[in-house]
């Protein structure tokens, strides 16, 4: 079987489109991760600031926000594949 070099472009085009919407992906994740680790780490030191608290308010949003940017990474993937 012979393919024509339309079909050539084609595969080119889907696997740059791959590479491109692989790489759309990634960088939401980190942004969210340094968005919501950091909000989580600011938030925490403040409120453990205002209550005198050692750590307690800080593990809290670290436990809480650290699962936000893992869902959203799952979800995305989920759509992709489909």
């Amino acid at each position: 079987m012979v393919t024509d070099s339309s079909e050539q472009n084609n595969k080119d085009k889907e696997t740059r489109n791959t590479l491109t919407k692989g790489y759309v992906v990634f960088t939401q994740f980190i942004l969210e991760v340094f968005l919501f680790i950091g909000g989580a780490i600011l938030l925490g030191l403040y409120l453990d600031k205002l209550l005198n608290t050692k750590c307690l308010f800080l593990l809290i949003f670290i436990m809480l926000f650290g699962f936000v940017p893992i869902y959203n990474l799952v979800k995305r993937m989920n759509v992709e594949n489909k």
